[in-house]
């Protein structure tokens, strides 16, 4: 039987975005995603539904997000759905909905059983990624951080993951446990991991034990900002998150203000997070910046295509082939929605691998 893996790919390759495979001549090589934000309907409910986390598990689509909707506006638990991408390469037309995923995504109800508890989960990020890829009895994990207040007075971060072999049916489940490199007063929230060598943080062939940083929001006294701790090499990256010996958080100057500044994510040299700074269309605002010779840029505001006057929140950002853009999905509590924070996605201006801001 194929693995997973190579199905993955054939199925991304030949349905999620070629459209009509067998013409010879489409009229449309590349798709395009659209510059306004899109509410993502389907997967939306009458609560707040943002903290998404992108996306992809097997390469199949799936979108970890947080939603009051099982308490019914009382307390926040993360949640999943499918997410499919569909461009027709003949009229041109794309579909993003939540249809039935490719694969058997049942272990991912567990994995959401494990994370939620009495107390409120947010800022889920998955990460999915083989070891020994190359051997025949290769292992897939796919891992979930997210933060939680269950029997705490602040957020601590933690994890779950399941480990499967190369089918990805049978597998283990194993967790929850605490992220404990750095000390719980801090706060740690929307974890996210960093590497100059990483191009696309979904990427099958994805190595953690690469990863150079970790990132992450903390609400020290006086204001929220964006953090990071360099991370010790590594053989096992599982293992890694396990030790509790403590390093100290660096805040990233270049991206923090006076106000506050959170949810940051990172894909391949690319970070977005959400700030209420001053300048911006009001409320929280998304914000971009690149990590060039050593050091991120200087913050810069989406613009009024995307923000609005009210709050949009928890962006994270996934890099398609064959797009023309690569996506983004967000929350808004803006006017048209089905009621509180509703999910939202949109085109950014430039692919992530490189940054060339596309024609209007």
């Amino acid at each position: 039987m194929k693995n997973l893996f190579t199905i993955a790919i054939l199925v991304v390759l030949t349905f999620v975005f070629a459209g009509c495979p067998y013409i010879n001549n489409p009229e449309y090589k590349e798709g395009v995603f659209p510059k306004v934000p899109v509410n993502f309907a389907e997967v939306n409910s009458e609560y707040d539904d943002y903290n998404s986390a992108l996306p992809i598990i097997h390469y199949s689509p799936y979108l970890f997000f947080s939603s009051n909707r099982n308490s019914q506006g009382e307390k926040f638990d993360v949640v999943g759905d499918n997410l499919n991408i569909w461009w027709d390469m003949e009229t041109g037309l794309l579909t993003i909905n939540n249809s039935i995923s490719y694969y058997d995504m049942r272990f991912a109800d567990t994995l959401l059983s494990m994370i939620n508890t009495t107390d409120n989960e947010f800022g889920p990020y998955s990460l999915n990624y083989g070891i020994n890829y190359n051997n025949s009895n290769y292992t897939l994990i796919n891992l979930v951080t997210y933060s939680s207040n269950y029997e705490s007075n602040n957020y601590q971060s933690k994890y779950v993951y399941y480990k499967s072999d190369g089918s990805g049916i049978d597998g283990t489940y194993y967790g929850p446990f605490n992220i404990s490199m750095v000390d719980s007063t801090y706060d740690l929230q929307y974890i996210s991991f960093f590497s100059e060598e990483t191009d696309d943080i979904n990427q099958w062939d994805v190595s953690p034990s690469n990863f150079e940083q970790m990132i992450f929001n903390s609400s020290t006294p006086g204001n929220t900002g964006i953090y990071s701790v360099n991370l010790p090499e590594n053989d096992d990256f599982i293992e890694m998150l396990k030790k509790d010996t403590i390093i100290n958080p660096v805040i990233i100057t270049e991206l923090n203000s006076s106000s506050e500044d959170k949810c940051p994510y990172v894909n391949a040299h690319l970070m977005v997070f959400t700030s209420n700074r001053e300048g911006g269309f009001g409320g929280y605002d998304l914000y971009y910046s690149w990590y060039e010779n050593g050091i991120w840029s200087s913050p810069v505001n989406f613009g009024e295509d995307i923000n609005t006057e009210y709050d949009e929140f928890r962006p994270v950002t996934i890099a398609v082939d064959r797009f023309i853009n690569d996506l983004m999905i967000f929350s808004s509590n803006r006017p048209g929605g089905k009621g509180g924070f509703d999910l939202y996605y949109v085109g950014l201006p430039f692919k992530l691998r490189d940054l060339v801001y596309l024609e209007n």
